[in-house]
């Protein structure tokens, strides 16, 4: 795998960006969702459920339908649903936990209605931010909003607070790079994601600006960094 990679460079000495525990922190949302609580970033409200048994009182504390569910691992917008009943919620995680092909915890997570099929993909290099787009889902009904799934993208436009959110992310993580997903809520912008090594063709086409030039800059001056210590 690539975190595997990354980190047999890193046993052999070789300086490298990313390391492998903040990769795997980032690539499990379960771990990533401990992690941003920890440090107060604003979240869809989420809960982890390893039995359908939990459905009802996770619900309670939700409110309403629909809900999203998440698998703890995957990208590119596999292993997320979105349901729309008790009946389908409980099934599905039933399905999802059955022992003998047990996928792990479950996350169950408030669904932003006003942000459905829409969110913001940040790119933060070297801790500052260097571009972010806007990702709208390809058709009405689509609440994933990836690029890989065909949706639309354009340049954003972000607030000092979503530009500040991103990089406490990247900090957070530990990640010289990466890509923060956000989404706009009522009560402001809330993470959905934070991913240690997010895709660039989205990016540059829809902001034209050159992200992987920006890595590749950031790596020099971080390589000639560690050279004089």
């Amino acid at each position: 795998s690539y975190a595997a990679l990354v980190e047999q460079f890193a046993l052999a000495g070789k300086p490298i960006l990313n390391g492998y525990d903040s990769i795997m922190h980032a690539s499990n949302k379960i771990r990533s969702q401990q992690i941003m609580a920890k440090h107060r970033i604003p979240t869809p409200l989420t809960f982890v459920v390893e039995s359908a048994e939990y459905v009802e009182e996770v619900m309670k504390k939700i409110g309403k339908f629909p809900v999203i569910l998440k698998q703890a691992t995957g990208t590119h917008g596999i292993g997320i649903m979105i349901l729309e009943s008790k009946r389908g919620l409980q099934s599905v995680v039933d399905t999802l936990v059955d022992e003998e092909r047990s996928s792990g915890p479950i996350i169950i997570q408030q669904y932003v209605r006003e942000s459905a099929g829409k969110d913001i993909r940040v790119f933060v290099v070297g801790n500052k931010v260097v571009a972010a787009m806007d990702r709208i889902a390809k058709k009405k009904g689509e609440f994933r909003s990836n690029f890989s799934l065909g949706g639309k993208i354009k340049i954003a436009s972000l607030t000092e607070e979503e530009k500040k959110i991103a990089i406490k992310c990247a900090k957070v993580f530990g990640l010289h790079w990466t890509g923060v997903d956000l989404m706009r809520s009522k009560s402001g912008p809330q993470v959905i994601e934070v991913n240690s090594d997010p895709g660039l063709k989205g990016i540059t086409q829809a902001t034209g600006v050159d992200v992987a030039g920006h890595i590749i800059d950031y790596a020099v001056k971080y390589y000639k960094k560690l050279q004089k210590k």
